[in-house]
């Protein structure tokens, strides 16, 4: 299992004067070992752009990847500062001259695209790769990322609430029969496996993924497999280009308790990497326990982690 986000920080004085220049080595989630200079002046974030807002690092960030400018909710998020962000392309298409012209001190991006990180390391820009597999390396993204850009003080109180909240929602369905869920990603037949956040997400919400059988993370099946797990609640991915009716009239499903039951459930199209991950939970568990979870908790929960827009 990969070691992701193991921080070997050494200190450097290189300055006098309020802020502490220092050298932080890191290991990122292709084993490489990346040595940025913090804190971070001018990022270039192609994934967790939904950290942004949650630590504050708009003005340490200079371009976004461009789907970060097409996603609603990170545009609500953002405001107006995303009118002097610029976009840089997508981590599977970067666009070079544009991410050169920032002038990047730090860029992070996904590990699909091995050629794309090699390519933007040779030209002199520090490139962190992130593949969280689950809750814990999340926490290790937000961690390192409060560490580079010098918010390491509200870092650890966005952690002690995200971890609040996963505690107050164990507290109420950690008793409870574990509901059979599956969750689907852009497709119907594309779903999780054992690995990933989505799938952490679940069993803290007092599901059980079937899809815990792929000891991967995504994975193709028929629907004559997803008609064996026999789900009593489907959820789908917020961004995917279909929704609960699309599932509920097709007739190939129609002996799967969540059809029957009508239990298919669209999340939000927020982000799995980022704070908002575990009010995700929280939703899931609303749609599996609904005798368990109500509104009046989930709005608690998610007031402990909308503080830090606030801030």
């Amino acid at each position: 299992m990969k070691k992701i986000f193991s921080l070997c920080l050494g200190l450097l004085l290189l300055a006098t004067g309020v802020a502490l220049a220092r050298n932080i080595q890191v290991t990122d989630a292709l084993g490489r070992k990346v040595t940025i200079k913090a804190p971070v002046e001018r990022a270039v974030f192609y994934i967790g752009y939904e950290f942004i807002p949650y630590l504050d690092l708009w003005e340490q960030t200079v371009g976004l990847s461009l789907w970060a400018f097409q996603e609603e909710e990170f545009r609500k998020l953002a405001g107006p500062h995303l009118k002097r962000l610029k976009p840089v392309g997508t981590a599977t298409h970067p666009n070079l001259e544009a991410l050169l012209a920032l002038k990047p001190d730090l860029v992070l991006t996904w590990t699909y695209q091995p050629r794309a990180v090699n390519t933007i390391s040779a030209l002199g820009v520090p490139v962190v790769t992130l593949d969280p597999e689950g809750l814990c390396d999340l926490f290790g993204t937000l961690d390192l990322l409060a560490k580079v850009f010098d918010k390491e003080p509200r870092g650890e109180k966005l952690a002690k609430a995200m971890k609040q909240v996963l505690s107050d929602l164990k507290a109420r369905v950690s008793s409870c029969r574990r509901v059979r869920a599956v969750f689907m990603w852009n497709r119907p037949t594309r779903v999780s496996g054992k690995k990933g956040v989505v799938p952490e997400l679940i069993r803290a919400a007092g599901g059980k993924n079937m899809g815990d059988e792929l000891s991967i993370a995504y994975a193709d099946v028929s629907l004559e497999h997803i008609v064996m797990w026999n789900p009593e609640v489907i959820f789908i991915w917020g961004n995917a280009r279909f929704g609960p009716e699309d599932i509920l009239k097709d007739t190939r499903l129609s002996r799967v308790e969540a059809v029957r039951t009508h239990r298919v459930y669209k999340l939000p199209s927020w982000s799995t990497w980022s704070p908002r991950a575990v009010l995700l939970a929280v939703w899931m568990a609303k749609r599996l326990h609904p005798d368990k979870i109500d509104q009046k908790f989930f709005t608690r929960e998610e007031d402990l982690i909308n503080q830090f827009l606030k801030q």
